[in-house]
């Protein structure tokens, strides 16, 4: 066959094609009235969906909801703030350790934040007066840094309570660090 007539062929079935799909599309509501009825009411129906009613929400509701998303920016101001302020702690202490200039501290770093943060002594004292059993998986879990800062913020009966409940191998390396 000649590629001519090839290319007749396929362009006469393609556009016959185009002609007849054109004309279904404008022939549809002729031929199935009962569905083309439906498919405009449901487009219109959503159309209806997607615009505010202001008589559908109550006063009270959005002024709860401004005030919710207030109260959530404060909070999340709150935290950014404490963000920023633990990682200019961070840049000095790394700045330090890259000048070499900073002086020789007697005081860990980890008892120098508990001292900047007075949250993290409060957080302290109900950990340690929960019972062993409850303490004791969660003192697995903490760093040594960590523990030698609750060993020195509790009393005695508190640290002692603490020093039971940790694995004894964990225990002496935290009472080696505090002596």
């Amino acid at each position: 066959m000649n590629i001519k007539k090839i290319g007749t062929w396929a362009g006469a079935f393609i556009g016959s094609f185009v002609v007849i799909l054109i004309a279904v599309y404008f022939l549809f509501p002729y031929l199935n009235p009962d569905k083309a009825a439906s498919v405009k009411n449901s487009s219109s129906q959503t159309n209806r969906e997607s615009t505010f009613d202001p008589n559908r929400y109550s006063l009270q509701a959005v002024d709860s909801l401004n005030q919710a998303i207030s109260t959530l920016q404060g909070r999340v101001d709150t935290l950014q703030d404490s963000v920023n302020f633990k990682q200019q702690i961070i840049d000095s202490l790394k700045l330090e350790m890259e000048t070499g200039k900073g002086e020789p501290t007697t005081q860990p770093v980890a008892q120098k934040i508990v001292e900047d943060f007075p949250e993290i002594e409060e957080a302290t004292k109900p950990l340690l007066s929960l019972d062993e059993d409850v303490l004791a998986p969660i003192v697995d879990l903490l760093e040594e840094q960590q523990l030698i800062s609750l060993y020195r913020k509790g009393s005695g009966r508190q640290r002692e309570k603490l020093l039971r409940s940790l694995k004894p191998e964990k225990a002496a390396r935290i009472l080696k660090k505090v002596m």
